[in-house]
């Protein structure tokens, strides 16, 4: 149940929290500046075998010692249901299994890195993805199966793919997401590569999803530098973390859930965050004791308003507007907000 977090400062260190709330440290064992872990990940599979990445390579705390193997620029860290270990590398893959290290590269595979690898998952099935971008805006995502066989989409046939970049998801119904590092976020529903966000990007205040995560219900959850957008059904969410000043538009984020379902989002600037699972019910919220704090312009309007409200606390929301007569014309419902200051875009063709 302890969760592990690697703080990248002066004294690179993990930090641990556990399920009683206390949090302990322990420092990496190395001279290596901050930004050798600024890409880095944590595979925590026992107390006595912890693997993390840097830019010089792979380290690993046995228990009581760390060793190192200076295997060049290394990434993210997965591992498959029969514990084999893959590392991304810029231009690689590093296969650990037995204690032994192989690596997928493109005289010994297909593998196609282009000029960088930059997105890396293993799903249910052990297909390994990956995704490779190169600098002159070519674009591709692979997958090899247990077995080695690999399939590649490119990006020339499939226009969705544009630079993946990080962790792969996948779903409960099949589907498989990546974030995008230009705009939005990748999606594979096994026929057809889309970018719903990007599809919605007039819906949305934020266009970012730098990580991806799903919970039990299906509900989608994409991590952006100012809080987290959500789908469900369709239906699109926006929730915006009061203490994260609105300025820096390429400051990344993850998130994560833990076993109790807490949703954990960390800011490379802005530290940690916990959203604990709150209850359903007793969310109805009256719009009235909302007019103090609500502002909509143009008003009257015609192809479109903004609202612009505060929310005090968790609520589900419902615009409701009128024409100059007093005549309802149109309601929406605007979905679930958590406490802040928000903006909402409302088309009325």
């Amino acid at each position: 149940g302890n969760m592990y977090f690697l703080i990248v400062t002066s004294t690179n260190s993990i930090a641990v929290y556990s399920p009683d709330g206390s949090w302990s440290y322990f420092e990496l064992p190395t001279d290596d500046p901050w930004w050798a872990f600024w890409n880095s990940d944590i595979l925590y599979r026992a107390a006595d075998d912890i693997w993390v990445s840097s830019y010089e390579g792979l380290y690993h705390f046995d228990g009581s010692d760390w060793s190192f193997d200076e295997l060049g620029h290394c990434r993210q860290i997965v591992e498959d249901s029969n514990g084999r270990i893959y590392v991304a590398n810029f231009d690689r893959i590093y296969i650990i299994e037995d204690g032994q290290i192989s690596e997928y590269n493109e005289s010994n595979s297909e593998l196609n890195a282009l000029e960088a690898i930059s997105a890396f998952g293993i799903d249910a099935a052990d297909n390994l993805w990956i995704g490779s971008h190169s600098w002159d805006y070519e674009y591709i995502i692979q997958k090899v199966s247990p077995s080695g066989v690999w399939t590649t989409y490119d990006g020339v046939d499939h226009e969705a793919i544009k630079r993946p970049s990080g962790d792969f998801h996948f779903d409960i119904n099949g589907n498989v997401w990546v974030p995008s590092d230009l705009a939005g976020v990748i999606k594979f529903d096994g026929q057809e590569f889309t970018n719903p966000i990007v599809e919605h990007i007039n819906d949305l205040s934020n266009y970012n999803a730098f990580a991806v995560e799903s919970d039990a219900e299906g509900r989608l959850y994409f991590a952006h530098q100012y809080g987290i957008t959500t789908l469900l059904d369709g239906e699109w969410e926006e929730w915006f973390i009061e203490d994260v000043p609105h300025e820096n538009s390429s400051i990344k984020s993850t998130i994560r859930f833990d076993d109790d379902g807490t949703l954990w989002w960390g800011s490379v600037l802005y530290g940690l965050y916990s959203f604990a699972p709150e209850s359903t019910n007793n969310l109805n919220f009256n719009i009235q004791s909302l007019s103090s704090d609500l502002l909509l312009y143009p008003n009257p309007a015609d192809t479109y308003t903004i609202l612009d409200f505060k929310v005090s606390n968790t609520t589900n929301l419902s615009l409701y507007l009128y024409n100059n007569l007093g005549q309802l014309v149109s309601n929406y419902e605007l979905g679930r907000y958590t406490e802040g200051q928000y903006q909402r875009t409302i088309s009325l063709d």
